[in-house]
C-alpha cells in the first residue's frame, strides 16, 4: 500500500495520480474494515476487575477498549483512568 501512495504522490507523471488515488483511497477504506471486523466483540458481562486484570497482565488494547464500551468514555481518558487505578494498586 505504501508503494501505491509513493506512486500516486510521484510527479513523474501527472496522469497516473487521478487513477490511483482512488485505488489508494478504496485499500484504505477496505483495511480499516478489515482491521475493524477482526477486533473481538467485547464481553456482554464486563467488569472493571476484568478490565484492570487485563491491563496488568499487559493487554492494554483490549483494556482501554473494554473500559470505553462499559464506561462511555475516550480512550485518553480511558487509558489515564486504568493508569491511575493501576498506579494506585502499586504498593
Amino acid at each position: 500500500m505504501l508503494v501505491i501512495l509513493a506512486l500516486a504522490r510521484s510527479p513523474a507523471d501527472p496522469h497516473l495520480t487521478p487513477v490511483l488515488w482512488p485505488i489508494v483511497a478504496g485499500l484504505a477504506i477496505a483495511l480499516v474494515i478489515v482491521v475493524s471486523v477482526l477486533q473481538p466483540p467485547v464481553p456482554p458481562n464486563i467488569s472493571d476487575d476484568n478490565i484492570f486484570a487485563e491491563a496488568s497482565k499487559g493487554h492494554w488494547v483490549i483494556a482501554i477498549r473494554w473500559y470505553r464500551a462499559l464506561h462511555g468514555v475516550g480512550a485518553r481518558d480511558a487509558k489515564h483512568a486504568i493508569e491511575s487505578h493501576l498506579r494506585d494498586l502499586e504498593p
